[in-house]
């Protein structure tokens, strides 16, 4: 894949020079008579951003790996922007072209300078349209395949690679061992009781140590009632 896009950025960016050149003359040989066309100058700012733009995608793609500027995601907004700005040049050059003179006053190949410069904008904005669409595309694609591609550049991506398959491991069922419980001795607890009422007996809390301890029962006697005397 490398190929593709050093052919097409390359060309694009001869085709910029091209467009540079010619449009510079055009303005040199205008301005002699004392006018200008404006689309000139526009296809001359265009083709400027471009050779300075572009070229830098080539460049640190081989010299520095993994560069921000060179992330795909980078390069499709880039790129997009071109193909507007390029689409826009052909399209003011072709409108500009319609007002021109049949006629010309000056040069017989000056005239066909401003064809040029249209032929060849429109040239860099088909070489896009291939471009930029399938770039986009096969990002997509591949992103949905599960292959990260959005930071990485053109050069270290494979467009065509296969979806990534995730191999699923099965487990056995696990059988669970039963457990065994072995039962323990109850330990009795002892019990908090009371003595039976005893008449006549009553209670009182004993003090201890931390507490009190269950109420112990105190015995009281009542007076033994005199003896009857016999009538």
């Amino acid at each position: 894949l490398p190929i593709i896009p050093l052919t097409h950025l390359g060309t694009v960016c001869f085709f910029s020079l091209i467009v540079l050149g010619v449009s510079a003359h055009l303005i040199f040989v205008t301005e002699q008579v004392g006018i200008y066309f404006t689309f000139t100058a526009f296809a001359i700012a265009i083709a400027a951003l471009t050779l300075i733009t572009l070229p830098l995608f080539l460049i640190i793609g081989f010299v520095r790996k993994g560069a921000l500027f060179n992330y795909i995601i980078v390069e499709i907004g880039v790129l997009g922007l071109f193909w507007v700005l390029w689409l826009a040049t052909a399209s003011f050059t072709a409108d500009q072209l319609v007002l021109l003179p049949i006629n010309c006053d000056f040069n017989y190949s000056d005239c066909h300078e401003p064809q040029a410069v249209n032929a060849f904008s429109w040239l860099n904005w088909l070489i896009l349209t291939a471009y930029w669409p399938f770039l986009l595309v096969m990002a997509i694609i591949q992103q949905n395949r599960g292959n990260p591609v959005w930071t990485k550049s053109v050069g270290e991506v494979n467009m065509f690679a296969p979806g990534v398959v995730v191999a699923t491991q099965v487990y056995p069922p696990q059988q669970q061992q039963p457990v065994m419980y072995s039962p323990q001795p109850m330990q009795q607890q002892p019990q908090m009781g009371y003595p039976p009422n005893t008449p006549g007996a009553t209670y009182a809390p004993v003090p201890t140590q931390g507490g009190y301890a269950p109420p112990q029962p105190q015995v009281g006697y009542a007076p033994t009632p005199p003896p009857q005397q016999p009538q």
